[in-house]
């Protein structure tokens, strides 16, 4: 009996032992769980309008539930991110209103979002290529030379060859519809509007779509009056 004692003992004391291992190495195998992985690759492609690039991020992980891209312009990281969600497979996402004329990349992370916090990846993946924003929306126009039926409308000089580019205006709190006069040459920055109400105040402002991209960018809207007709002598 005293050696069979002895025996159970022995049994279970290996059994603690090996249980004792076993869920160490569950605990270890689970940890770097935690934390995503980085995305595998990230495009970049400016196609749409000339401030907006679009990223397209590829991964496999289904536990991430967002990306976080953080701004790079000029090769400098900027206080400035954009988080979004994560879709099966790719993940497109436009990063809208951009500054123009600049050089951007974007250093991608993934995101395990959950109630409590967010858990990022230790390292991000960085977007290609390269891309450099267009001019924006025309934002310098002016608006000149006003009579009773007519007024001048001039801008800036394009910075890049457009598609398409027109003058749109209305009479304010009047016409529902906006009207609008297409520029057919593009060394062109100004254009006579004829044919107005005399006293009216009208809305104006001008949309360009540029080469390689597929939306109308609009200008802010900017307000002139018509001269009103002069008072007539009444004898």
């Amino acid at each position: 009996m005293f050696f069979k004692g002895r025996s159970i003992r022995a049994v279970v004391g290996i059994r603690v032992l090996f249980t004792i291992t076993v869920i160490s190495q569950q605990v270890y195998a689970a940890s770097p769980k935690s934390v995503p992985n980085k995305p595998r690759a990230i495009g970049a492609k400016a196609i749409t309008s000339s401030t907006t690039i679009t990223l397209s991020v590829f991964d496999e992980e289904d536990a991430v539930t967002h990306y976080r891209a953080v701004h790079i312009i000029d090769q400098n990281t900027v206080n400035y991110e954009t988080i979004f969600p994560r879709t099966v497979g790719y993940t497109y996402k436009n990063i809208n209103d951009l500054i123009p004329s600049r050089f951007y990349t974007f250093c991608v992370y993934s995101v395990i979002r959950t109630a409590e916090l967010d858990r990022n990846s230790t390292n991000c993946t960085n977007s290609t290529p390269v891309i450099e924003t267009g001019p924006g929306p025309i934002s310098n126009f002016w608006i000149s030379d006003e009579t009773e039926t007519s007024l001048v409308v001039k801008w800036e000089e394009l910075k890049r060859p457009a598609t398409k580019l027109s003058v749109s205006y209305q009479q304010y709190e009047a016409n529902p519809t906006p009207l609008a006069i297409d520029v057919t040459n593009s060394l062109d920055n100004k254009i006579n509007l004829t044919g107005l109400r005399a006293g009216a105040r009208y809305t104006v402002r001008i949309e360009v779509t540029y080469v390689n991209y597929s939306v109308v960018e609009s200008s802010p809207i900017k307000d002139a009056i018509t001269k009103p007709y002069p008072p007539r002598d009444v004898k």
